[in-house]
């Protein structure tokens, strides 16, 4: 038996995935991950110094607000794969004669051993956007940056960042980052990095984004167009009508498929007519096997749900079932678990 491990958010604010325009072409079922790069860039990261010939940094974007210092679009909540990127830049110095840029997934200021792209040249005679494309998966919480290799004489740069009032700050390091922590070399305040990822959903955690890379994002085993079926998977799915799940802060589901997939649970918790929604959770289970699903309520639920009681009311929860075969088939249920006092 298997037990779910990986919990998604909020089953009713669920994830809202844009379609984002990348150079004239959609790109369904995706998302931004860094910032807006439409204005031109006039500010250079990464300089050569004195009696050098060449620079190398680690260049992350610093954001205002927000509960991290990544807050904000630098870092994804969710995860999945960046399947591009894009930097946009400005006129370089006569000085600088090469510049090369490499993306780097990273956890806070450290970067994930082995989740970076090839070295990518940037074109100094051609300011603007430039696209490069990659398959560089990326977990929920972490973030992306640029390490940055430039040669030049001194003040030789890479043009690759704006000065903008109240977006925060640049920070460098140099040299790049590595496994240990340290500060910063150099800080721009008020400067945004020119650097947009488009990041997917990676359903069936395979590492290819499923709108534009995995033709059958169900199963892991394949990325070309999934084996033609168009039998539903069989459950079973068994479950007690009645569950503490106000003391547990879950409530459980067992469930046994016939074929190899994906089965995910989530719901609406409810007060008389007001609703909340719950965290979900989704698991993997080969053919015959069977697994258990806790639906999650959060500390808002949690909360609502006591005062019901010492009303004398009873809460509910509207428990939404959902399994997927390997082909894309889908079985849906949707049914009411009511409070039992422990």
């Amino acid at each position: 038996m298997r037990v779910a491990r990986h919990v998604s958010k909020n089953a009713v604010a669920a994830i809202l995935l844009l379609a984002v325009a990348f150079d004239g072409t959609v790109a369904a079922g995706s998302e931004e991950l860094g910032s807006s790069i439409d204005e031109p860039a006039n500010a250079g990261v990464c300089p050569v110094q004195a009696h050098s010939h060449e620079a190398s940094c680690t260049v992350l974007q610093l954001r205002r607000g927000g509960k991290g210092p990544f807050a904000g679009k630098h870092a994804t909540h969710y995860g999945g794969v960046i399947t591009g990127w894009w930097v946009t830049s400005g006129w370089a110095s006569r000085a600088t004669s090469a510049v090369h840029l490499r993306l780097r997934v990273f956890d806070g200021f450290t970067p994930v051993p082995g989740l970076q792209t090839s070295n990518e040249r940037l074109p100094l005679r051609k300011p603007g956007k430039h696209k490069f494309s990659t398959r560089l998966p990326i977990k929920g919480g972490q973030q992306v940056g640029l390490e940055v290799a430039v040669k030049g004489r001194r003040g030789a740069s890479a043009p690759i960042a704006r000065s903008v009032q109240n977006v925060g700050e640049t920070l460098q390091w140099a040299p790049p980052l590595g496994s240990r922590h340290r500060r910063p070399t150099d800080r721009m305040p008020s400067t945004r990095l020119m650097l947009l990822g488009r990041l997917e959903p990676d359903l069936d955690q395979d590492g290819w984004g499923d709108s534009s890379q995995d033709a059958c994002p169900f199963d892991r085993r394949r990325h070309s167009a999934c084996l033609p079926d168009q039998t539903k998977p069989h459950i079973r799915l068994t479950y007690a009508p009645r569950q503490d799940f106000v003391a547990r802060r879950k409530l459980f589901l067992k469930v046994r498929s016939n074929e190899r997939g994906s089965v995910s649970a989530g719901g609406l918790f409810f007060v008389r007519r007001d609703a909340v929604g719950l965290l979900d959770s989704r698991i993997w289970l080969e053919a015959g096997e069977s697994g258990v699903l806790p639906v999650y309520l959060n500390d808002y639920s949690v909360h609502a749900a006591k005062r019901a009681i010492a009303k004398g009311l009873n809460p509910y929860v509207e428990v939404s079932f959902e399994a997927t075969d390997a082909s894309g088939n889908k079985v849906r249920r949707h049914f009411r678990v009511r409070w039992k006092k422990g």
